[in-house]
């Protein structure tokens, strides 16, 4: 008994730790880099594989609209 309580003691204090601390700074992020329409999709398709109506027609309307801007939007002109 004494041996399994001393082994958990170990394995615990012994478990995997990460001593690095992280800043918003080491994450590099552009709101312009995000594509919506694709974070919508595919939070549709998880709502509807584990059938969580609420989830979808939470996400749907935010898709439509991100899918209608994305149809919208004017390609880059040539110069």
């Amino acid at each position: 008994m004494i041996v399994r309580v001393l082994f958990i003691w170990i394995l615990f204090i012994s478990s995997c730790t990460n001593s690095n601390k992280l800043k918003p700074s080491d994450t590099l992020f552009k709101e312009e880099d995000r594509n919506w329409e694709e974070v919508y999709a595919i939070e549709l398709e998880r709502a509807l594989f584990h059938e969580d109506d609420f989830a979808f027609y939470f996400f749907w309307p935010y898709y439509l609209r991100e899918r209608y801007l994305n149809k919208n939007k004017k390609p880059p002109t040539r110069r």
